[in-house]
């Protein structure tokens, strides 16, 4: 197919007229929800209705707008492609390179992992129908205004969550709408929780009704108690769905609400199994290479987590329907900088399989938001902020962070999402009276506005009960990884919310982000940083939370030893680390009790001076993002791009002026980037504590 066929359907998808709309568009106002279980009804016609009942609506058009950009976008990504081709780019070599990752990625690939994703069904409709059991067989919403969620005789017409009632209403006219309890949801999800972590204590909590488990040492002592041998792969294959089947049927007895399950390798294959079978059923995969690759093969490329409506399109365009044609086109990808790594481990189903309780390290912002009908007023809308600040400053409080940077964020009547942000040279945001300043000045240098949503969220955190000093650095990290019991529940949605998107927030997040890659890949350069993009792309994030923002995102270096730390720490904190490198001695006495978890090992060393390295359990499989030596920075060649390694470093008192951004244009990032210096292969500054 030539460059301008490729073009005219590219632009077809993103045409508008005022009597028909065109595929692209249907499929956008079908939602980010559409692979929801329990549709019975064709999904196109579903998709027509959607779009019908919402034209010449101000979301409508705003909708129309991103529309016609991304397939602008489309067209200009293909243009590179063909461009590069008559170039004469050797794409044998491209897939070549690529076969090597791909062995790279088959030789890491691990099968030995029980990960089980389970998902309640229709959570807070099923948690409504215990409160009334009048609702049994009848098609309910939850919510006003807008559908939290819908029951599956709901779901068979089309109606799912984030639809407004009206829409919901086109489909179903029979819909019963019931009002949230948000307090009934809370307690049981904790219970639900509780009963996971009967079978997995270190379980992965994904939002309030759903986790990823690792059984993994369940089984092995379930086995030690049996007296059970070396089993049959389908003596496995038992074993694996009875536990998880007695997970389901105890969650029932305690709760009276049923659960759905995947059982995978991974947390990615779990993800999609669990959805297989819904409702109230599970789906296991076989535990074999050769099973996921038959598997994966014919998976269209949205049942990915992470692959949203934007990276689908996109991707389609370039020919990639399947998971399969992932590595039929694996060259293309290569040469565009699309994420090659990333979609190649999704691909052959060799994703993560890492599963941990959330950590507060992990945590990167605090916020809060309101969603209400369209106001402008200035006295309701400064009511809001006031509103949201004082929520804000509890959470804070509640949870013990206080950060430098506060955002404001409002969306228009007509659905533009708009950001002004602020960070503190001297000082935090803490208090409400700090807060609240900021935030209404802000808001009164932007109005007169006709608004639909206020929110303020605190980024570059401090956590307070974290050791200040140089002490820190070599205190017991287990003593601070885990949650606080009493904030678990505040935070437990967070570290893991690469996986799932259901927040407006998250859905405007992650389309911000796939929306981003694709900029990257038609203005980057070509496959010479294809490794570098690839290993920094946010727009396929079905690794955990922690693992993304650890190894994905830019760093600031140490202008000593050439560390890197994540882009939220701050000064006082970067400093601290200056004065680690400075004083050798003391480094070397602390040394001697107590390992830092900065230096990225679990070594201690005993009375005799010999080190000692402590294992973790099947259960805690470590993932080394940091390599320690020449051997480990040998192993991760092949994420490098064949370039000069050399790095710039940064003044540690740098400071950062206020931005601020808009959906409908490009954010200053250049007194950003000079705080967070330049991306470099990680080093261990600690080398000379080993001689």
């Amino acid at each position: 197919m030539s460059s301008k066929e490729q073009s005219a359907m590219a632009s077809a998808g993103s045409s508008s007229s005022s009597t028909e709309i065109s595929d692209s568009m249907l499929r956008r106002m079908a939602g980010q929800s559409v692979n929801k279980a329990g549709l019975k009804k064709d999904q196109s016609e579903i998709n027509k209705i959607i779009a019908e009942a919402s034209k010449g609506s101000k979301f409508y058009e705003n909708e129309r707008e991103k529309d016609e950009k991304l397939g602008i976008q489309i067209m200009k990504l293909l243009d590179k492609r063909d461009r590069l081709l008559k170039e004469g780019v050797d794409l044998r070599r491209l897939e070549r390179e690529c076969d090597t990752f791909i062995q790279r990625i088959e030789s890491q690939r691990d099968l030995s992992q029980t990960i089980v994703h389970v998902d309640m069904d229709a959570f807070y409709a099923n948690v409504e129908l215990l409160a009334d059991p009048t609702l049994e067989g009848i098609a309910f919403g939850v919510g006003t205004g807008v559908l939290t969620t819908a029951s599956y005789e709901a779901r068979a017409y089309g109606v799912r969550s984030g639809m407004p009632v009206f829409v919901a209403k086109k489909l179903c006219p029979h819909l019963r709408m019931v009002p949230a309890t948000f307090n009934s949801y809370g307690e049981y999800s904790g219970k639900v929780m509780e009963v996971f972590r009967r079978f997995d204590p270190n379980m992965a909590k994904v939002g309030m009704d759903e986790a990823f488990l690792n059984l993994t040492t369940y089984i092995q002592e379930e086995r030690e108690k049996d007296g059970t041998g070396q089993e049959s792969e389908n003596a496995m294959h038992k074993r694996r769905e009875r536990i998880v089947r007695t997970i389901r049927e105890t969650c029932k007895k305690v709760t009276g609400l049923t659960v759905s399950a995947g059982i995978a390798p991974n947390k990615m294959l779990a993800k999609i199994c669990s959805d297989i079978n819904k409702p109230n059923n599970q789906y296991i995969l076989p535990f074999t290479r050769q099973a996921v690759l038959d598997f994966t093969r014919t998976l269209p490329i949205r049942k990915i987590p992470g692959i949203g409506r934007v990276s689908e399109r996109c991707l389609e365009a370039l020919g990639v329907i399947t998971c399969g044609d992932i590595i039929t086109k694996r060259a293309e990808l290569h040469l565009l900088n699309y994420g090659v790594i990333e979609l190649l481990k999704a691909g052959l189903g060799a994703t993560s399989n890492v599963v941990e309780a959330g950590r507060r390290e992990d945590r990167k912002s605090v916020g809060c938001e309101r969603t209400f009908r369209e106001k402008s007023k200035r006295e309701e809308l400064i009511a809001i902020v006031e509103d949201v600040a004082e929520e804000l400053t509890e959470t804070l409080q509640k949870l013990e962070y206080t950060g430098k940077t506060l955002s404001l964020k409002y969306k228009t009547h007509d659905f533009k999402l708009h950001t002004k942000s602020h960070t503190l040279q001297h000082g935090e945001y803490k208090t409400r009276d700090s807060i609240q300043t900021w935030a209404l000045k802000a808001l009164e240098e932007s109005l007169p506005l006709k608004l639909r949503l206020l929110g303020l969220r605190v980024n570059q955190l401090r956590d307070l009960r974290k050791k200040g000093g140089l002490e820190q650095y070599f205190t017991n990290p287990s003593h601070s990884r885990k949650l606080h019991e009493d904030d678990e529940e505040a935070e437990g949605a967070d570290f893991n919310n690469a996986i799932i998107l259901d927040s407006d927030e998250d859905l405007e997040d992650s389309e911000a982000a796939e929306t981003e890659q694709v900029e990257r890949a038609i203005n980057g350069s070509p496959f010479n940083d294809a490794i570098t993009n690839a290993a920094s792309s946010t727009a396929v994030p079905f690794a955990s939370k922690q693992e993304t923002e650890t190894t994905h995102h830019p760093m600031i270096s140490c202008p000593i030893c050439s560390r890197t730390f994540p882009s939220s720490t701050t000064n006082q904190d970067l400093n601290a680390h200056i004065d680690v490198c400075l004083s050798k001695d003391t480094i070397q006495q602390l040394s001697s009790r107590r390992s830092s978890p900065i230096l990225g090992s679990s070594e201690s060393v005993s009375s005799t001076g010999e080190k000692s390295v402590g294992s973790k359990s099947a259960n805690k499989r470590s993932r080394r993002d940091i390599p320690t030596n020449k051997e480990d920075e040998e192993d991760y060649d092949f994420l490098r791009p064949p370039t000069s390694r050399n790095h710039s470093t940064t003044s540690s008192s740098a400071s950062v002026s206020p931005t601020v951004t808009s959906s409908g244009g490009s954010s200053n990032k250049k007194s950003k980037n000079v705080l967070m210096g330049t991306k470099e292969a990680p080093r261990n500054p600690f080398a000379f504590m080993k001689r």
